[in-house]
């Protein structure tokens, strides 16, 4: 993330200063922390568009075993 913010090729400069950057890394930070702590997990989606789905239907699958096995 810090490395696609401090990219020169950006037009929108968003991470262009130390400033820009240091709160835009801190939020993400802050929203990435929340979504795991709410059950989300990270998927690669570099890869082969099947493969992404493939690893999304099997991300969704053990989150709805694990629900139905803690009640």
């Amino acid at each position: 993330m810090r490395r696609r913010l401090s990219d020169p090729g950006q037009d929108d400069g968003i991470g262009q200063s130390n400033d820009t950057l240091t709160s835009a890394y801190a939020g993400y930070h802050t929203f990435v922390a929340t979504w795991r702590r709410l059950g989300a997990t990270t998927i690669d989606a570099k890869q082969d568009p099947d493969e992404v789905c493939q690893e999304l239907l099997m991300a969704a699958a053990f989150v709805a075993m694990r629900r139905q096995a803690s009640t």
